[in-house]
């Protein structure tokens, strides 16, 4: 009783459901086209409004699928293991695949880039991972045949690939890059990295994480003149060594850049990132963030900005809603305290900062060795800081040493501040450092419970 464009609206909603809750999984269209010849052909008629595809994966019977339907779009997805016969009877119809997840052995991924060595004009995601830490083959550089021009998304995960600059000249549509745990056989200078880069107008997340410090720059090469404008990047991740990062956000601007993740290994040196700063510096979105946090764990110290008014809201960073989260990888907690110093001491962001947390993550520090001056030495480049939140592992420190600070000097640490919390510690009236504020006329309020400081920020 229903005319065909009927069924078709009715198809197409059944195909709409589907995808709004897997963007990865492939409706179960075949079913309506066993239902009678009339409802096979409303199907086939619209093979893209449907968006029918033929999904690939454990269990299923490949070769028979490939010969009983017609010439759709091929998903291959063997998240947990891969069939190697199926596989490639897939990859043998290159300008039909459109998906590819492939979770792979060194052997198995050798055998897979033999056989993706032509273009693959249809692929849209490419996804290929292994658990494997040494001995992973390298792609090589005719990788899918130099040529994916409709390719929307990459990620590597464990994979070499030094030649992926050359292929990502050709996927201009290219949205989301993850290069994830890169092995040293896979390095892929800053500079080359930057002109695979220079074309993907559309590039909107970037992700660079190198398996180990062995993976850096040969030498320090002095910025570049002009930079690399990445038009759309709003999102950007990185996990090296210093020297990488440098070199690399050097070389680029990022206009609408409004969420930056950095991660350095721990190299027990002087950590300097002046270009770093200069990046996030000229990100208008990233320098408008008013409140911080700074958190210790036993092997890194986090940096982390963000608009949020609720920055204490819980104990874990990673629930901290913010725009820059800067860690530095090292243990031991007056190496944290001096390498997190040494790098806040080279930014103007923190010009804009107007709340300050200091908090801990985890097995609570030891820091009893620790001179207080190295705490004022932290706390100095915070001079827009209005109000102060300072856990209880490290409040005793804290207090201990803006105690210490000379009467004359009590206006110039933290200059801004109006309220300050040490989490269990009572700060009396004559604390010299609270004393001082008051004879100069810039009084400081002390509590000391978080929820009053809460309290405090939502009213901001």
């Amino acid at each position: 009783m229903l005319s065909d464009d009927i069924l078709l609206e009715i198809f197409d909603f059944c195909s709409s459901i589907s995808s709004f809750y897997d963007s990865e999984d492939v409706w179960d269209w075949h079913i309506l086209v066993h239902v009678c010849q009339r409802w096979r052909q409303v199907v086939f008629d619209s093979p893209l409004r449907l968006n029918l595809q033929l999904r690939c994966t454990n269990g299923t019977p490949v070769r028979k699928n490939l010969d009983i339907w017609p010439n759709l779009p091929i998903i291959i997805d063997y998240y947990k293991g891969i069939d190697e016969d199926d596989v490639i009877a897939a990859l043998e119809h290159p300008h039909r695949v459109s998906f590819v997840r492939l979770r792979l052995t060194g052997p198995q991924l050798e055998k897979m880039a033999t056989v993706m060595q032509e273009p693959f004009p249809a692929l849209k995601r490419l996804i290929l991972l292994t658990r494997i830490w040494n001995g992973v083959p390298i792609l090589p550089c005719e990788f899918l045949g130099r040529s994916a021009p409709c390719l929307r998304t990459i990620e590597l995960d464990g994979i070499p690939f030094s030649s992926l600059p050359a292929l990502l000249l050709s996927t201009n549509d290219l949205v989301r890059l993850q290069l994830l745990r890169i092995p040293q056989t896979g390095y892929i200078s800053p500079e080359a990295m930057v002109a695979g880069l220079a074309t993907l107008t559309r590039l909107e997340y970037l992700d660079i994480e190198f398996q180990s410090p062995a993976s850096r720059p040969d030498r320090i090469r002095l910025p570049p003149v002009t930079r690399t404008v990445l038009p759309a990047l709003t999102m950007f991740e990185f996990r090296g060594v210093r020297e990488y990062l440098e070199d690399f956000v050097a070389r680029i601007n990022t206009p609408r850049l409004f969420w930056i993740s950095a991660s350095c290994f721990n190299q027990l040196v002087d950590f300097e990132v002046p270009q770093l700063w200069q990046f996030i510096d000229h990100s208008e979105d990233l320098s408008q963030n008013t409140r911080c946090c700074l958190q210790f764990r036993h092997d890194r110290v986090s940096f982390g900005a963000g608009p949020t008014t609720h920055i204490l809201e819980s104990k874990s960073f990673e629930d901290f809603a913010r725009c820059i989260d800067v860690n530095i990888s090292c243990e031991g907690i007056d190496w944290q305290v001096s390498h997190i110093a040494q790098a806040l001491n080279q930014t103007a962001v923190l010009s804009n900062m107007l709340h300050l947390a200091i908090d801990f993550y985890g097995i609570s520090p030891e820091p009893e060795d620790m001179d207080d001056i190295e705490w004022l030495q932290l706390l100095r480049p915070f001079s827009s800081i209005q109000t102060l939140f300072v856990s209880s592992n490290f409040a005793r420190h804290i207090s201990r040493a803006l105690e210490d600070i000379a009467v004359v000097m009590a206006t110039e640490v933290l200059p801004a501040l109006d309220m300050l919390c040490l989490e269990d510690q009572p700060v009396s009236s004559d604390h010299k450092f609270i004393a001082a504020r008051w004879e100069s006329g810039r009084p400081v309020t002390t509590v000391n419970t978080r929820k009053v400081f809460e309290e405090r920020q939502v009213s901001y």
